[in-house]
Protein backbone atom coordinates (compact mmCIF):
# COMPACT_ATOMS: atom_id res chain seq x y z
CA UNK A 1 0.00 0.00 0.00
CA UNK A 2 0.66 3.56 -0.55
CA UNK A 3 0.98 5.90 2.48
CA UNK A 4 2.39 9.84 2.61
CA UNK A 5 5.62 9.02 3.05
CA UNK A 6 5.97 6.25 0.29
CA UNK A 7 5.29 2.85 -1.00
CA UNK A 8 4.78 -0.03 1.91
CA UNK A 9 6.52 -3.19 1.06
CA UNK A 10 5.54 -6.58 3.13
CA UNK A 11 7.04 -9.65 2.36
CA UNK A 12 6.30 -12.89 4.95
CA UNK A 13 7.57 -16.48 4.06
CA UNK A 14 7.19 -19.68 5.97
CA UNK A 15 8.99 -22.67 4.55
CA UNK A 16 8.21 -26.57 6.38
CA UNK A 17 10.63 -29.07 5.26
CA UNK A 18 10.36 -32.75 6.28
CA UNK A 19 13.34 -34.42 7.49
CA UNK A 20 14.08 -37.11 5.69
CA UNK A 21 17.95 -38.52 7.28
CA UNK A 22 16.17 -41.19 8.55
CA UNK A 23 15.20 -42.85 5.57
CA UNK A 24 19.01 -42.73 3.92
CA UNK A 25 20.25 -46.02 3.87
CA UNK A 26 23.75 -44.63 4.81
CA UNK A 27 22.58 -42.79 8.06
CA UNK A 28 25.18 -44.29 11.10
CA UNK A 29 24.10 -45.14 14.48
CA UNK A 30 25.70 -41.92 16.17
CA UNK A 31 23.48 -39.99 13.88
CA UNK A 32 20.36 -42.10 14.90
CA UNK A 33 21.39 -41.79 18.52
CA UNK A 34 20.82 -37.40 17.95
CA UNK A 35 16.72 -36.99 17.93
CA UNK A 36 17.44 -33.12 16.78
CA UNK A 37 19.43 -34.48 13.27
CA UNK A 38 15.90 -36.02 12.37
CA UNK A 39 13.45 -33.45 13.13
CA UNK A 40 11.51 -31.40 10.18
CA UNK A 41 12.82 -27.92 9.70
CA UNK A 42 10.36 -24.81 9.84
CA UNK A 43 11.45 -21.24 8.89
CA UNK A 44 9.38 -18.18 9.37
CA UNK A 45 11.06 -15.10 7.95
CA UNK A 46 9.75 -11.12 7.43
CA UNK A 47 10.88 -8.05 5.87
CA UNK A 48 8.76 -4.23 6.31
CA UNK A 49 10.26 -1.78 4.19
CA UNK A 50 9.31 1.70 3.34
CA UNK A 51 10.55 3.20 -0.18
CA UNK A 52 10.19 7.01 -1.06
CA UNK A 53 8.11 8.14 -3.97
CA UNK A 54 11.12 9.03 -5.66
CA UNK A 55 12.76 5.67 -5.02
CA UNK A 56 15.79 7.86 -3.35
CA UNK A 57 15.04 6.35 0.31
CA UNK A 58 14.56 2.72 1.59
CA UNK A 59 14.11 1.78 5.38
CA UNK A 60 13.31 -1.77 6.52
CA UNK A 61 12.74 -3.93 9.77
CA UNK A 62 13.44 -7.64 9.17
CA UNK A 63 13.55 -10.55 10.88
CA UNK A 64 14.87 -14.92 9.96
CA UNK A 65 13.90 -17.85 11.94
CA UNK A 66 11.56 -15.56 13.91
CA UNK A 67 10.15 -18.98 15.46
CA UNK A 68 13.81 -19.45 16.71
CA UNK A 69 13.60 -23.21 15.45
CA UNK A 70 17.24 -24.73 16.54
CA UNK A 71 18.06 -27.58 14.97
CA UNK A 72 21.48 -29.82 13.41
CA UNK A 73 22.18 -28.70 10.26
CA UNK A 74 25.10 -31.57 9.94
CA UNK A 75 26.70 -34.29 12.17
CA UNK A 76 30.10 -36.13 11.48
CA UNK A 77 32.17 -39.01 13.32
CA UNK A 78 35.34 -37.58 12.48
CA UNK A 79 36.64 -36.47 15.93
CA UNK A 80 35.08 -39.19 17.44
CA UNK A 81 38.56 -41.44 17.12
CA UNK A 82 40.79 -38.54 19.34
CA UNK A 83 37.89 -36.51 21.52
CA UNK A 84 35.09 -39.05 21.71
CA UNK A 85 32.45 -37.69 20.82
CA UNK A 86 30.98 -36.61 17.07
CA UNK A 87 30.62 -32.50 16.19
CA UNK A 88 27.24 -31.10 14.37
CA UNK A 89 26.59 -27.34 12.91
CA UNK A 90 23.43 -26.07 14.18
CA UNK A 91 21.28 -23.47 12.55
CA UNK A 92 21.73 -20.10 13.11
CA UNK A 93 18.85 -18.70 15.75
CA UNK A 94 16.87 -15.61 15.43
CA UNK A 95 17.93 -12.71 13.92
CA UNK A 96 16.56 -9.05 13.53
CA UNK A 97 17.97 -5.49 11.45
CA UNK A 98 17.41 -2.78 10.28
CA UNK A 99 18.29 -1.77 6.68
CA UNK A 100 18.85 1.88 5.36
CA UNK A 101 19.28 2.77 1.30
CA UNK A 102 20.22 5.87 0.03
CA UNK A 103 20.18 5.60 -3.98
CA UNK A 104 22.22 8.91 -5.47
Amino acid sequence: PDSDYGAINVHVDYTFVENTNAQNPDILPFQLALPEYLSDRKNLSSRISLTTDDDSMEIAIWGRNLLNERYIVGISNLTRAFFGTSFGRINRGREIGMDFKYHF
